[in-house]
């Protein structure tokens, strides 16, 4: 309720210039509304609240909710008829026409404020017999939890349920259950993605049903992919209106999607789980909050115009719906406040979008690489937190630099592509940017480059972002040192770099971080020496460490990575041979996983079968026998029927690579690397 009471506050501010009786009623609720918040607070403490308290607890969630709907219909209202005055005003031919504006905007606004007294005296109505009725069944501590059961931790029902096996999803199902049963009364969003087949459609209803049961505000749409339109809408009402299914074999398509529109127009979040080609248009959907249409490819671009209507909506999600284009209206959603465009063909915002001044977060790349420009104006946009993956070399230097004007840009992630000479000007207002947000609060950074371009420019970053976080490169290009600004990073967690020539003093400057918590180091073959080793010092809170270099393999001494618990590495057979018994992996006395990757060019079977031995004794050594995963490449096609033989019966070691796997270079493997890395870097 805590937004709530601050649109409360703002509606008693003199700019709305309420009516008495308005004004009189505002504060009455405000002054309930606390008390009823306080009860709650109470009671979302209390393990099993009986019947009573649950059904009145329902009853105050949607008067809020209905209350929040008419205060934020009668601002946006009240907002229309302020920006209309000038015209009333100015009228540019004959004192008539001026006057009949002026009329016209006075009969408006004189209803605005007409309606909304009439409104909050239903509203005032229904808290004072909401506030009676728990008085009069004395709703009290003592009532709170029902005496005749036994109290069961909810989750209990993940061991129990009727639903066909899901395996692996432990952790998960355990979190999700956590988080909606949490007690808390806010507004929630909960996707759930992947392929077809997984269990997603078993999986939703079965523990949303226990999570959101006996909320009005949320409602559950599964839909077919095989369109029947009649069968669609049945479907669809019969989720809603239960109560209705005896009667609905008689109706007619227009008469089931009437009805539905009616079920559907005070609800808060609309989700579409699958693809279908129809659905109610978005003006129905009055008080919307949340619209989540990802994946979804049954509507076109023009669906989106009717989005000027829904001026409550919060958040919008067109991920993976293919589309090209944004209408400008996506403008009038003033209160906005995360656009998920990711997985779309869009690579370029209307110039509306500048003026979504609660709009906090715009999450866009994925496929595209990060191909949408930045729109000029974006520095106006004060409210942003997070923007991913636009493209610096196609936006204009004067939008690249506007970035610096955010104060509150905490997550950013580019992609810097096809750099030339006339690049420079972006490059400079690149570094100026970046300059600026380090003096801030920037905690993510990451750029992405698929061409060879330098990146040098990243060393010379200043002043230092004290801040950072997170720091990703995916690119081909390798640093040619780790930064030195990032010596002093103590609030460095997650660090993703590539380096050319990894020194001493390299080593020096990680290892010295003290919150890094996951390194990706990727380093460039061949190195000057064969091996690097780690020392039984530095790297305090290491626990996931991923290291590529085809001819470079690491040693680790007694004491090194104290804390590390999941490794993945390469070993070049050749090059490691003679290190084979001093890989030191027995000293990670931590470690629960680890992969290696052998990459086998031009040895023999018996040197293969050497490291492969000395990695497996390696490993049983280790105290904490962690799971082993070994992956083999560039084997010929008889050692590699020979390894297949010779482990068949190993449970610890992974198939061999397929035919397919065999000879790739490391061109190819260093591209899905950065693959990799920027899948993860814009999620």
């Amino acid at each position: 309720m805590a937004s709530l009471a601050l649109k409360l506050n703002s509606v008693l501010k003199p700019k709305y210039e309420l009516m008495a009786g308005a004004r009189t009623n505002v504060l009455f609720l405000r002054a309930e509304l606390e008390s009823m918040h306080a009860f709650l607070e109470k009671l979302s403490r209390v393990r099993d609240p009986d019947a009573q308290a649950k059904t009145w607890t329902k009853e105050v969630r949607e008067l809020a909710y209905d209350i929040e709907d008419t205060m934020d219909e009668f601002m946006h209202r009240a907002h229309a008829h302020s920006a209309s005055t000038g015209t009333a005003n100015c009228g540019s031919s004959g004192g008539v026409l001026r006057f009949t504006g002026r009329v016209t905007w006075l009969v408006s606004t004189v209803w605005t404020h007409l309606r909304l007294a009439n409104e909050l005296k239903g509203l005032k109505a229904r808290t004072i017999e909401v506030s009676k009725r728990r008085s009069r069944y004395r709703f009290g501590e003592d009532f709170w939890v029902s005496r005749d059961h036994i109290v069961v931790d909810p989750r209990i029902n993940v061991l129990y349920a009727d639903v066909p096996d899901l395996v692996g999803i432990d952790s998960s199902l355990t979190n999700i259950v956590d988080w909606l049963m949490d007690g808390t009364t806010g507004l929630k969003v909960l996707s759930i993605v992947g392929f077809g087949g997984l269990g997603k459609t078993t999986l939703l209803p079965w523990k949303c049903s226990e999570g959101l049961e006996g909320s009005s505000a949320v409602e559950l749409l599964l839909l077919s992919q095989k369109l029947d339109a009649k069968k669609l809408l049945k479907d669809l009402l019969s989720q809603v209106a239960q109560e209705e299914v005896d009667r609905m074999d008689t109706w007619e398509e227009s008469q089931l999607m009437r009805k539905l529109r009616e079920r559907l127009l005070n609800k808060r979040t609309l989700t579409s789980f699958v693809q279908a080609t129809l659905i109610p248009p978005l003006s129905e959907f009055r008080v919307l909050r949340v619209l989540n249409l990802e994946g979804y490819q049954g509507f076109s671009e023009n669906y989106l115009k009717e989005v000027s209507n829904l001026f409550h909506l919060k958040y919008l999600n067109l991920r993976r719906t293919w589309i090209s284009n944004l209408p400008p209206q996506i403008g009038d959603l003033k209160t906005l406040e995360t656009l998920e465009i990711r997985d779309t063909n869009i690579e370029e915002l209307p110039g509306t979008i500048t003026g979504l001044h609660q709009l906090k977060y715009i999450l866009s790349g994925g496929h595209t690489w990060g191909k949408v420009k930045l729109p000029d104006g974006i520095g106006s946009m004060a409210s942003l937190r997070a923007i991913l993956g636009f493209d610096i070399c196609r936006s204009s230097a004067c939008a690249v630099q506007e970035l610096g004007n955010l104060q509150s840009l905490k997550e950013v992630a580019i992609n810097w592509t096809n750099f030339t000479s006339g690049n420079v000007k972006h490059l400079e207002a690149l570094m100026r940017t970046l300059g600026k947000l380090g003096t801030r609060n920037l905690q993510s950074f990451a750029i992405c480059s698929r061409n060879l371009g330098s990146l040098e420019f990243l060393d010379s970053w200043s002043p230092a972002p004290n801040s950072l976080q997170k720091f990703r490169l995916s690119a081909y290009y390798f640093l040619p040192r780790v930064p030195r600004w990032m010596a002093p990073l103590c609030n460095l967690i997650d660090l993703n770099i590539n380096i050319a020539e990894l020194a001493y003093e390299d080593i020096l400057i990680l290892r010295e971080l003290p919150s890094l918590l996951r390194l990706d180091l990727s380093l460039k073959s061949p190195q000057k020496d064969d091996t690097i080793v780690i020392h039984g010092v530095g790297f305090p809170y290491l626990k996931e460490l991923f290291f590529s270099c085809e001819e470079t393999c690491l040693l680790f001494e007694p004491a090194s990575f104290l804390k590390l618990e999941r490794l993945h590495t390469t070993i070049h057979v050749i090059r490691a041979k003679p290190y084979s018994h001093t890989f030191g992996i027995e000293h990670l006395k931590s470690l629960k996983q680890i992969s290696i990757q052998v990459f086998c060019y031009g040895a023999n079977a018996s040197d293969i079968k050497d490291v492969d031995h000395a990695i497996s004794t390696a490993v049983n050594y280790n105290p904490n026998h962690p799971r082993m995963n070994i992956e083999k490449r560039g084997m010929d096609l008889k050692l590699e029927e020979r390894n297949k033989r010779e482990h068949s019966k190993d449970k610890n070691l992974e198939k061999p690579p397929s035919k397919e796997d065999i000879g790739h270079t490391d061109k190819k493997r260093r591209k899905l690397h950065i693959e990799e890395h920027h899948s993860a870097s814009a999620t």
